[in-house]
C-alpha cells in the first residue's frame, strides 16, 4: 500500500511540474509557482537541476523561507561557503532552526579552514539555548494573571477544532486564547481553557480535571503548541477573566 502511495504521488507530482513546465515556457511564474516547480524538480531531476530554479526564486523573493532553506541544505552538502547567507536567513525565520543551522555553518567553517569565524556561531547557538530555557519557563503555567490575546485562527481551523471538541461529552464549554509571551512571540502558545459538563466539584475534581487533560491532550490537534486547563473550582479567577474576552468562546454545547 505505501508503494502504491508513493506510485500515485509521484504520478500527479510529475504531471503538475510538467505543467509548470510549460507554464514557465511562455510566462512569469509566481514565487510561490516557481518555488513548487523548484522543489519538484529536485524531488524528481535531482539537485544540480534545481538550484538554478532555487536561485530564481530567491532573485524573486530574497526572503522565501522554503527556498533558502532547501539552497542552503544543497550547498552545506557540497562544502560550499555560499550556503551560509541563505542558511542565514532561513533560521531568522523560523527559530526552530538555529541550533541545527548554527551546527551546520559551525562545521562548515572549520572545514574549509575557518574554524576561528565559526566560533561566533557557536556563541549563538548557546545564547539561543538559554533563550529557550527562558521561553520553556514562561509557557510551563498559565494563571489569571497573564495576559491573553485574541487566538488569530482562521474560520477553517475553527470549526475543525469545534467538530473534535463535539465528540467530547465532558466538554460544555471551551475558551481558546493565546498567552502573551515575551519569547519566541511569533511562535504562538495557544491556551484552551474548558469548562467540564456538570461541573468538576469535590474530591474528586482534580483527578477527573488530569483525566480530561490527558485525552483531550493526546487526541485533540491544536494548531500549534498549547497548554489545556480546566475551568474547575480552582480555576474560578482565569474562567472570569476568559468569560469577558469576547473572542475567546470557541464552543458551547446546547
Amino acid at each position: 500500500s505505501e508503494w502504491r502511495e508513493r506510485y500515485a504521488y509521484a504520478q500527479r507530482a510529475m504531471e503538475e511540474l510538467r505543467a509548470l513546465d510549460e507554464r514557465a515556457a511562455v510566462q512569469p511564474l509566481t514565487v510561490e509557482e516557481a518555488w513548487e516547480r523548484a522543489r519538484l524538480t529536485g524531488e524528481f531531476r535531482g539537485n544540480d537541476a534545481a538550484i538554478p530554479l532555487l536561485t530564481e526564486v530567491v532573485r524573486l523573493d530574497p526572503d522565501h523561507f522554503g527556498t533558502n532553506y532547501a539552497l542552503g541544505a544543497i550547498l552545506h552538502e557540497r562544502n560550499d561557503l555560499a550556503a551560509i547567507p541563505y542558511l542565514e536567513r532561513a533560521m531568522e525565520r523560523d527559530p526552530t532552526l538555529v541550533l541545527p543551522v548554527c551546527e551546520w555553518i559551525e562545521e562548515l567553517l572549520a572545514r574549509n579552514g575557518r574554524a576561528f569565524e565559526g566560533l561566533r556561531y557557536r556563541e549563538r547557538a548557546e545564547q539561543h539555548r538559554h533563550l529557550l530555557r527562558l521561553a520553556e519557563r514562561e509557557r510551563q503555567a498559565v494563571s489569571a494573571g497573564d495576559r491573553f490575546e485574541p487566538h488569530g485562527l482562521s474560520a477553517a481551523q475553527i470549526a475543525e477544532l469545534r467538530a473534535q471538541l463535539a465528540r467530547y461529552e465532558e466538554v460544555r464549554r471551551a475558551y481558546l486564547v493565546r498567552k502573551a509571551v515575551r519569547y519566541f512571540p511569533e511562535m504562538p502558545f495557544y491556551v484552551l481553557a474548558i469548562v467540564p459538563a456538570g461541573g468538576f466539584l469535590g474530591l474528586q475534581s482534580a483527578r477527573r480535571s488530569r483525566e480530561l487533560v490527558d485525552r483531550l491532550s493526546s487526541q485533540l490537534e491544536l494548531p500549534g503548541e498549547g497548554y489545556i486547563v480546566i475551568l474547575d473550582d480552582y480555576q474560578r479567577a482565569l474562567r472570569k477573566k476568559l468569560e469577558k474576552q469576547g473572542d475567546a468562546l470557541l464552543f458551547a454545547r446546547d
